[in-house]
C-alpha cells in the first residue's frame, strides 16, 4: 500500500535545542559562479537584497511519522530566486540540504544528512527558537559579508512562517516581508491537518507585509484573510491560476515589478 505524503507545514512550538548545531551555509552566488557555499546574485548599483527562504516540503508521513528527510519536491523560492535579477539571497533551512552545494536533484534526493539532523528539526522543532537562530545567524554573516544594508523578506508555504518569525528576532529588520501561499495560523493547519497540536501565533510586526495566496490551495485550506484587516499596512492578494506549489513563476513578474517599486520609493 502507498503511503501518502503530507506537504507544507507541521508546528509545534517546542522546547528549542540546549546547543545549536552548525549552521549550513546560505546559498550566495555572485553572477552566476557559485562561492564559498553560497549563493548571492549581486547588483552593483541596489544595496537591497531579496532574500528567499523555502517551503518545508514533506515533514510528515501520513500526518503522523516522521520523514526520514525533509525533501521539498517542487520548491517554489528557488526558480524565483533563479529568475530575479536583484541581489538576491537563497537561504537555507537547518537539515534541509547538504552543505557542500545546491543543486536541483537536492531537492527530491538529499545526501546523507549530519549526525546533529534529527526529525525534530524538520517536525517538531521546525519553527523553533534554534531554527531561527541558525536562519538569523546566517542571514546577518550574509548581509555583513557584501554591505547590504537593506533587505526584504520572501518565503514560500511554511518559508513564509518562518520569514515572520526571523523578521521579529531580527535587530534591523525588513524593509518587506512577502510570504506566497504562507502557513500564517499554524494552530489552524495542524487540527486541519490532524499534525501534532501546535501552540505558535505568529508575531503581529509593524513592517509592511503582502501575504499571497493561491486561489486553488489544496494545503493551506483555510482564509487567512482577516490578518489584512488588523492592521493597515498588512496587505493580501488572491491570485488565480495558481496552487500552492504551482503558478507563482506565471506571476512573479509582476510581483518583481511591484517589490522593485517599493523599494525605490523607500
Amino acid at each position: 500500500m502507498g503511503l501518502t505524503l503530507v506537504a507544507c507545514a507541521p508546528t509545534t512550538h517546542t522546547t528549542p535545542y540546549a546547543k545549536t548545531p552548525p549552521i549550513p551555509s546560505s546559498i550566495i552566488k555572485l553572477g552566476n559562479t557559485p562561492t564559498n557555499n553560497s549563493l548571492s546574485r549581486q547588483h552593483p548599483s541596489n544595496s537591497s537584497a531579496w532574500v528567499f527562504i523555502e517551503g518545508d516540503g514533506t515533514p510528515w508521513v501520513l500526518g503522523r511519522w516522521p520523514a526520514q528527510r525533509p525533501i521539498v519536491k517542487k520548491p517554489v523560492a528557488y526558480p524565483l530566486w533563479q529568475n530575479t535579477q536583484a541581489t538576491a539571497l537563497y537561504l537555507k533551512r537547518p537539515c534541509y540540504f547538504d552543505n557542500t552545494s545546491l543543486k536541483p536533484s537536492d531537492f527530491s534526493s538529499v545526501k546523507t544528512l549530519p549526525n546533529h539532523c534529527t526529525a525534530n528539526w524538520w517536525t517538531t522543532d521546525i519553527y523553533s527558537q534554534g531554527v531561527i537562530r541558525a536562519l538569523k545567524a546566517e542571514l546577518e554573516n550574509a548581509l555583513q559579508q557584501h554591505a547590504i544594508s537593506h533587505y526584504i523578506l520572501i518565503g514560500h508555504s511554511g518559508g513564509g512562517t518562518l520569514a515572520m518569525l526571523l523578521s521579529d528576532n531580527m535587530l534591523h529588520k525588513p524593509l518587506l516581508i512577502i510570504t506566497l501561499a504562507g502557513n500564517l495560523k499554524p494552530i489552524q493547519f495542524n487540527h486541519i491537518h490532524q499534525l501534532p497540536k501546535s501552540t505558535l501565533t505568529l508575531p503581529l510586526l509593524n513592517i509592511p507585509q503582502w501575504h499571497y495566496f493561491a486561489h486553488q490551495d489544496d494545503v493551506i485550506s483555510y482564509s487567512a484573510q482577516n490578518i489584512c484587516h488588523i492592521q493597515t499596512h498588512v496587505h493580501c492578494y488572491n491570485l488565480t491560476d495558481t496552487r500552492h506549489s504551482d503558478g507563482w513563476l506565471m506571476h512573479w513578474p509582476a510581483i518583481k515589478k511591484k517589490i522593485q517599486y517599493f523599494i525605490d520609493s523607500q
